[in-house]
């Protein structure tokens, strides 16, 4: 009787992962949907009497994927569009062996939880980044890797399961964020209200799996200046970056001198250390000032090595001007003592390294000059043997000396579950028996994912060992043999962790 019901699990199994080639250009077609909706965080609007937190592209986004999954029989509950879950219920008449060391023992609710709000588009595309192109067995366009791909494939393989005729043993939900980008304000409301998952997975990091993610601190540090209308060298306009999380690629100041004369000095300098750090630069007279525009190269804020921040390269010019405000001098002096363009933190005094290959990356995301005060936004990712409380220490000493101030604006603990325990086991199953790939091992990553946001949660997917990372940089794109590979092992990991292991 016990070889039946595995010899019937495993044709349940195989008609699942075939129901995944069937339907794939169905789910190729969604994606491209997904991507052609811009959902970029935007201010709250009420529309019709409907109050939409983060205005109407991510609304919009976010019904498309749940009208999508209500279609294919789950069931939609929303949080006040602050986001919501996709449900396939368990069913009261299933029952299985629930002995001791069984996947599912204590699990009520599995949650596959991701997000569909997207980062800027940012510059340097040749796709439309908001177009789906498909070209050479890719799909481009914002948010196809991170993450409106995976949880596209998320959807579909509990699709594939539900044509296949799996009945999972605990309630699955696949949960919608929709400012996991910005400030996961939403998914602190639908916590709210629809409490924790037991456990589960967020197919918004890699493969074969994440066990670790380093703790994250996003804050600004304020300067505040004294406008000097004066005669001498005024700094009038300094902006930058699009997010805390994205290696700034573009940065502009404006400069405003009696002597015109002055500006040739400027523009050779500043040409000068463009071509050293391999980035462009625009210059042009505005009225009698001069602006300047530096384009450097966009990457994730986790990885700030891997980019070109404009920001530091725009303070390395203002570093070789001498403005009329000494205390705009200071921040730029500042800036170039303490961050200029090193990402590690070691001039800061935030450098910690636990010995697991994830040392701290420092990111400045963001650069603005408001009337008497000029921000910085400071994104800081630390290793999970250490605290948040340990990078402030490294910063006290060095703030009071230059009279900046500290405003946190969110804070997210380490995180690390060890791949002996039953879920990471499992996940890791699933990639591996999918895959044939033995060799991975699990990753301890700087991006911070929703794996925080609930108890028992690990990223899991979807960018592959070897795989080139474009998330959050210009001609984001996924591979269409990946996309239903990881739509595979998705199959595989809800399977085994809601149900389909319990026989063994």
């Amino acid at each position: 009787m016990e070889n039946k019901k595995n010899n019937v699990l495993s044709k349940l199994l195989s008609d699942a992962l075939s129901k995944v080639e069937d339907n794939f250009q169905a789910e190729v077609e969604f994606l491209k949907e997904q991507i052609q909706i811009p959902s970029v965080n935007g201010a709250p609007v009420e529309i019709e009497g409907k109050y939409l937190p983060f205005g109407e592209a991510v609304d919009e986004a976010y019904r498309h994927f749940m009208s999508k999954g209500e279609k294919m029989g789950f069931s939609f509950a929303d949080s006040n569009g602050y986001g919501g879950h996709l449900l396939w219920k368990k069913e009261a008449n299933i029952e299985h062996d629930n002995s001791e060391g069984k996947p599912s023992r204590k699990t009520q609710i599995f949650g596959i939880l991701g997000h569909l709000d997207v980062v800027p588009a940012g510059e340097g595309w040749t796709h439309d980044p908001f177009g789906g192109e498909i070209e050479k067995g890719y799909i481009y366009g914002r948010g196809s890797t991170d993450d409106k791909g995976p949880m596209a494939a998320s959807l579909f393989a509990m699709k594939a399961l539900k044509d296949a005729g799996f009945r999972p043993t605990c309630d699955i939900r696949l949960i919608a964020g929709l400012d996991e980008e910005t400030n996961w304000e939403g998914i602190a409301h639908y916590k709210d209200e629809f409490g924790n998952v037991d456990m589960g997975f967020t197919p918004d990091g890699d493969f074969p799996l994440v066990n670790g993610e380093k703790g994250l601190l996003f804050f600004q540090l304020v300067k505040k200046i004294r406008p000097n209308r004066g005669i001498g060298l005024r700094l009038s306009r300094l902006e930058g970056g699009y997010a805390p999380n994205i290696v700034a690629d573009k940065a502009r100041a404006v400069v405003l001198h009696q002597e015109a004369m002055q500006y040739e000095h400027i523009k050779e300098r500043a040409n000068a250390i463009c071509a050293e750090r391999g980035c462009q630069i625009e210059t042009r007279r505005v009225g009698k000032s001069l602006e300047l525009k530096v384009f450097g190269k966009s990457a994730h804020g986790a990885m700030p090595h891997i980019g070109i921040n404009a920001i530091s390269v725009m303070m390395e010019i203002l570093g070789e001007l001498n403005f009329n405000d000494e205390k705009v001098n200071e921040l730029i002096d500042f800036y170039n003592r303490y961050i200029g363009v090193e990402t590690d933190g070691k001039a800061l005094g935030v450098y910690f390294d636990d010995g697991m290959g994830t040392p701290t990356t420092v990111n400045i995301g963001g650069v603005s000059l408001d009337k008497e005060i000029i921000t910085l936004d400071v994104n800081i990712r630390f290793p999970v043997s250490f605290t948040k409380e340990a990078v402030y220490r490294g910063l006290d000493g060095l703030l009071n000396d230059y009279d900046m101030g500290i405003i946190p604006k969110m804070e997210s603990s380490p995180l690390y579950i060890s791949e002996n325990e039953m879920l990471p086991r499992e996940l890791l199953n699933a990639y591996r028996e999918e895959t044939n790939d033995y060799d991975s091992k699990p990753l301890v990553i700087g991006g911070g994912t929703y794996a925080k946001a609930m108890d028992n949660i690990l990223a899991f997917g979807g960018l592959f060992p070897g795989d080139e990372d474009r998330m959050h940089q210009a001609e984001e794109r996924l591979s269409l043999d990946r996309f239903k590979e990881m739509t595979k092992i998705y199959v595989r990991a809800i399977y085994a962790l809601c149900g389909g292991n319990i026989e063994k």
